[in-house]
């Protein structure tokens, strides 16, 4: 669950290049055992939120964020309160409902606030994926998250497509490395 891919090796450490710029009040969606919040507040302050009580635990020892067990579905925070927020790691990937995630992160965001995220594309499909007309492809794997299995969601987008189910949502886009 928390651990790189193969083909994400230096992914993490390329995403934190294009996010070093950001200041002000950070949420890092998705945070796992903490990489990118520890890179984030080095300079600023860092909300890290995960489903995953263990990795939370995990990045305790960061004392210049604050770390809580939360569901990207449902942000427990008010509104505009964030000047960034992030999702790295492949997990917008994996949310249920991505309009209602996106329309949450669009909450929570600050007006002319920076949402940076990136997604595994449809070229890094698993074979239970199956391909289909729709914006993204959909498919569901299983993992072992503290202990217990847990089933996630399993999204494949199309950069045409993502672009556009972030405009159909309020979001102005400018993607970096697409392929």
């Amino acid at each position: 669950y928390d651990s790189p891919r193969p083909f994400r090796k230096n992914f993490e450490h390329e995403i934190i290049h294009n996010v070093r710029n950001l200041h002000g009040l950070i949420l890092d969606i998705g945070c796992g055992s903490g990489f990118p919040s520890k890179f984030l507040s080095r300079k600023n302050k860092v909300i890290g939120i995960d489903i995953s009580e263990g990795l939370i635990r995990k990045c305790k020892g960061n004392k210049n964020a604050i770390y809580l067990l939360a569901d990207a579905s449902n942000l427990p925070f008010k509104t505009k309160i964030f000047d960034n927020v992030t999702m790295i790691g492949g997990v917008l990937n994996h949310v249920e409902n991505f309009e209602k995630n996106i329309n949450d992160v669009g909450r929570v965001l600050k007006k002319n606030g920076n949402f940076v995220f990136d997604v595994e594309n449809r070229k890094y499909r698993i074979k239970k994926i199956k391909r289909s007309k729709e914006l993204y492809d959909t498919g569901y794997y299983e993992d072992i998250v503290d202990g217990k299995k847990i089933r996630f969601s399993q999204l494949f987008f199309d950069p045409i497509g993502l672009k556009f189910l972030l405009h159909r949502n309020g979001f102005g886009v400018k993607i970096k490395g697409s392929s």
